[in-house]
């Protein structure tokens, strides 16, 4: 723990530390070996707006999310239970994943989401995990990015102070972008691109009163882009083609040592190749190959760790040419499989 760690706590398997950090209050997730770090920084910008920093190099960041974490957020920053969250992705990438590997929330780089969140006796969970579980993903091991946390209870009860000062609508807002029914994703645009580079300008230099207003104007000018996007976060086709796409995914997986294309699953399935590729990143946050990919590296990770040989790890993940296979694995995991099985053994 820090020098100057106010307390820590522990999370599952987690060790959180919390300290003051200047204009800021710091929770630093404590890393186990071979992990990168993960921390997160809470500004108060104004009353009933908070603004987190997220540097995420572990999946065990979920301890970020838990009640103890939770609780302490809401009291530093002095807020109530309701809230709008904004979280921009600044660079890698960060999901929920519920049980079956479905993406709950999946956000990459240049992406803004917009969620309205309930905290009940300190619990946070994402839309849509409650009844069936979930857990947190970095798909490129690292996420970096920043969020706003808005009080919506105060802002709402105080139209005339900063959210009214800068011309924001939260009501119109939220209702705008159905926030109260799902959450809502875009793609940053030039303007939102900007501020978001001014705001981590000021974040790196330690200037928290820029910070400030760079994130006010981040709110007002997601209030200005309200309704003016289509969904592009949750399952938005029918529960039919979600379950076709479910049962053409679990298919997939089970029998990684074959490369199915997507025409072919496509027959298999009775779907059309538009239909099923719109629905399958729908339901998973990547393309088709894009996550078979990933699949086949954790597939490989498992078997290579058991002691399982590279010239078989690599055919039972579909990889013909165990020369490819080792190209794959080390753009992956940064180590040639060799040698990853060879440090797993000892």
């Amino acid at each position: 723990m820090s020098d100057s760690a106010i307390w820590s706590y522990r999370v599952g398997d987690s060790v959180v530390a919390v300290r003051d950090a200047g204009p800021c209050r710091a929770f630093e997730l404590e890393p186990q070996v071979g992990e990168r770090a993960s921390s997160m920084r809470v500004y108060r910008v104004v009353p009933g707006i908070a603004a987190p920093f997220y540097e995420f190099g572990s999946p065990r960041c979920g301890a970020f999310n838990e009640a103890a974490t939770v609780r302490e957020v809401l009291r530093y920053a002095n807020m109530s239970k309701r809230m709008l969250e904004v979280n921009v992705c600044r660079e890698g990438s960060f999901r929920v994943l519920a049980r079956d590997g479905r993406a709950i929330t999946s956000i990459t780089e240049g992406d803004v989401s917009l969620a309205i969140t309930d905290i009940s006796d300190g619990e946070r969970q994402p839309v849509d995990a409650a009844q069936e579980g979930w857990r947190i993903d970095l798909p490129t091991g690292k996420y970096r990015g920043f969020g706003l946390i808005v009080d919506l209870e105060a802002a709402l009860s105080g139209s005339q102070g900063f959210t009214g000062a800068i011309g924001v609508d939260l009501e119109r807002m939220v209702d705008s972008y159905h926030l109260d029914s799902r959450e809502f994703l875009i793609k940053a645009d030039l303007r939102v691109k900007r501020i978001v580079d001014s705001v981590y300008r000021y974040h790196d230099s330690g200037d928290p009163s820029l910070l400030r207003l760079s994130a006010l104007e981040l709110l007002a000018a997601l209030a200005l882009r309200s309704g003016q996007q289509e969904y592009a976060d949750g399952a938005q086709c029918s529960i039919e083609i979600a379950r076709l796409v479910r049962e053409a995914r679990n298919f997939a997986v089970d029998h990684l040592d074959r490369r199915y294309t997507i025409e072919e699953m496509c027959r298999m399935f009775n779907m059309s190749p538009t239909v099923f590729k719109t629905a399958f990143r729908e339901l998973y946050g990547q393309p088709y190959a894009q996550y078979l990919t990933q699949q086949r590296m954790e597939r490989a990770e498992q078997m290579l760790a058991r002691g399982e040989l590279v010239l078989s790890t690599s055919l039972a993940t579909g990889y013909e040419s165990p020369g490819k296979f080792s190209a794959a694995f080390k753009r992956r995991f940064g180590e040639t499989p060799s040698a990853y099985r060879c440090r797993m053994q000892g």
